[in-house]
Order: structure tokens, then sequence, then C-alpha cells
């Protein structure tokens, strides 16, 4: 803004400046609210609440899309196929209710300047993929916190910023190497198909190793990418919330906008969706009664994967899946937490057994990085390797996020 200099503005974390901002505003002259997860007990406090809230939510999802597509399917299913949307909207828009309440704490007199033909439909992005991606974006967070807005006192939204808001559609790109294990596929008969494999990161010789020891074609099939931008349907999303029982006011705010904010895929793409999954199970010749289910990843965006997977293990079918990421265990992890719940055993590069723990299956670990890291040590040179961090946060590990990033960075220097 041309007058942007003369204006107070109250700056709900670190998080939100950078050099553009900064040249734009008399930073001076304006008050840098703390991050509320600063306060480490408190994040641990908000994590076990959340994570609750996340099994609540789960049941209130499942009562209103069995009644919407008629069906009859388990907390369970549900979860399965939007389990991993919901762990990271339940966190982000704790997180943005709560720097609101900061602001509201500081000031009673508060002005929010959004979008002027901010809509509804803005919330709901096409699936998961289009979520994580907008939810990391300015725009889609102005979006929610001017949702938020809405139900809280004192704050005066002002619809003034004229651009055209948009979510993108997510990336998605099917290779030809998946094409062509998918046509090899459908030429092998259904009983050497009882363990299904998708998206493993196994070799084509590992492959054919597990084939020859479990009898049973070890080829990682991928399934294809809703593609289609899935039309809003405002209708279908106003649920009653009369039989719901809400513990406060976040909960209150939290349960009006979550049929706003599902993805599309789930609403107005699930029949759809269903019907491109079927043919390609018919298409590509799948057991229709699988005993294993084996993925690294396909369980967390995959939509096609997981109205699959969990209509299967709806049917007695067992889904094994693999930690695809760092072999480090935290305390906290919403995301573990998460395949813990949907996997019958969950596989992990780890070298260390925890005691009482039947779930997880430690397996060691791959060393892709064996090459790369010789050549550092083979030369006189020192490798620092840093993690960064999403300005903004949207589901709790315990690490930095969002603007505590920052400080990290300065611990590494200091170090």
């Amino acid at each position: 803004e041309n007058n942007a200099q003369n204006k107070n503005y109250l700056v709900l974390g670190k998080w939100c400046l950078n050099s553009d901002i900064e040249k734009k505003i008399n930073i001076k002259n304006n008050i840098i609210l703390n991050y509320h997860w600063d306060d480490r007990k408190k994040f641990e406090r908000d994590y076990l609440y959340l994570n609750k809230l996340n099994i609540s939510a789960t049941e209130f999802l499942t009562k209103n899309l069995n009644k919407i597509h008629n069906v009859n399917f388990s907390n369970k299913y549900w979860y399965k196929i939007l389990g991993y949307w919901l762990t990271h909207f339940v966190s982000a828009f704790f997180d943005r209710y709560q720097m609101l309440k900061n602001a509201q704490a500081y000031s009673n007199d508060l002005k929010l300047e959004t979008f002027e033909n901010f809509e509804t439909k803005y919330l709901a992005a096409n699936d998961t993929t289009a979520f994580i991606q907008a939810i990391q974006s300015d725009s889609f967070n102005l979006a929610l916190f001017t949702e938020i807005s809405k139900y809280l006192d004192n704050i005066n939204i002002i619809y003034n910023i004229k651009t055209d808001y948009f979510i993108k559609d997510s990336q998605k790109n099917f290779k030809y190497k998946s094409k062509i294990i998918n046509y090899l596929y459908k030429f092998f008969p259904k009983n050497l198909k009882k363990i299904i494999i998708s998206k493993a990161q196994i070799s084509i010789l590992h492959s054919f190793q597990l084939s020859l020891l479990t009898k049973n074609i070890f080829l990682p099939i991928y399934f294809p990418h809703f593609e289609k931008n899935i039309k809003f349907n405002e209708t279908i999303r106003d649920w009653s919330l009369e039989d719901l029982k809400v513990q406060n006011e976040f909960e209150k705010i939290f349960y009006k906008s979550l049929p706003k904010c599902l993805p599309r895929i789930f609403l107005e793409g699930y029949i759809e969706a269903n019907k491109m999954k079927n043919n390609f199970e018919k298409n590509i010749n799948l057991n229709p009664n699988p005993s294993l289910i084996f993925t690294c990843n396909a369980h967390l965006r995959d939509e096609l994967f997981k109205l699959w997977m969990a209509e299967k293990c709806e049917n007695g079918s067992k889904f094994i899946s693999y930690q695809h990421g760092c072999g480090c265990k935290g305390k906290l992890d919403q995301v573990e937490i998460f395949e813990n719940c949907i996997s019958e055993i969950r596989l992990k590069p780890s070298i260390k057994d925890e005691l009482n723990d039947k779930k997880n299956l430690n397996v060691g670990r791959y060393n892709f990085r064996l090459k790369i890291r010789n050549q550092f040590v083979k030369k006189p040179k020192i490798l620092i390797a840093l993690f960064d961090t999403p300005r903004y946060s949207n589901f709790l590990i315990d690490r930095h996020v969002s603007s505590q990033f920052l400080y990290y960075l300065e611990d590494q220097k200091n170090f």
C-alpha cells in the first residue's frame, strides 16, 4: 500500500516479517507479539488437546459424510482417507486462532484487511496435496484468518484488498515408468496379487527377490491422480451442530468452519473419485480381496489409493506402512500418531527396539546417502546440515515451528 508507513500494525509474530514487508511498514513503530508456542509447556498441552480433538472431529465428519454420501463406513475408514489432512488442518486452525486471541488480548480495537471478493469457497482446496501447498501461502492464511475473525469480537474486517485469490491445483506427474509398471501388472493372475504394493520405494532387484520369496508379484503399482477441478457446493457444507458438545469458544468456531474447509474430493468429488478408483481396480486386474496392503507414502496424499485402501481394510485387509522419512523418533509427532492409528504394522528405519511396542517393527534403515557422505569425509571440508521449516505451522512435532526457526539459526551460528 502507498500509505502503509502511516498505519499502526500489530504483528502476530516474527514469522510475519521479511525484507519486503519491512520496507513497506515502519517496524520500529509497531508491536510484534510473542509466538504462543514459544511456551513449550503450552505446546505440549496443546499437542495432547489437539490429538483428542482429532478423534472427536473424525466422529463428527464420519456422521455427516456417511449421511451425505448415503454410506455406512466406520470412523477408521474415514480417518484413513482424510486423517492426514485433518491432522494438519486442526493444528493450523488452532494456531491461527491462538494468534488472533493474542492480538485481542493486546487491543480491543483491531482491524483486519482482507480480500475484497472473499468467499467461503476459498477455504476448500481440491484435495489434500492442494491444501498442504495452500496452507503455506499468505493468501490462504489470510482467508483462514478472515474466517476465524468473523466469530471473534472486536475485530473489524475490512474487505478492501483487490486481488484475485485462488488455490493452486496440486502439481501431479504421472511418469512413464508408472504407466509401464501398471500395464505389466495387469497381466499377472490375481492369485499372485495377495499383497498389494504402492509407492514402496523398492528397487526392481528387490522387487524381483521379494516376488520369489513370497510367491507374490512385488511390483509397486501407482494409482492415478484425480486431476479434475471440483466445483464447490456450499449447500452440502451447512451442517447441524445441535448434537455436538463443544468445550470452549475455539471448538465452537472450529466445528462451524470445518465443513467449509473440507477438501472438495471428500464431498463434491467423492462419488466421481470412487468411480475412477473402481475403474482403475478393474483395468489393472487387482485382487479384490488382498490380504496385505503396503506403502511408504501413498496413504498420505494419494486420494484414490486412500479410498481403495480404506475400503479394503473395512473388508478385512491389513494395512502396513513404512516410515518414509527420517529414522529419528521424537517425543511428539502428530503425523506419527496418524500413521500408527491407520496401520496394522508400521515398519521403521530404526535399530532400537522399544519395549511393549507391538505395532512398530524396526527393520534398520537404507543408507541412501552413503556415497554423498563419503565424498565429504574424504575431502577436508565441513558439512553443516540445517533443517528449515515453513513460516506457517501446520502440524505439531517436537522441533522448532514457525518463527522458532530464527532462534534455531541463531543457536547454530553461536555454536
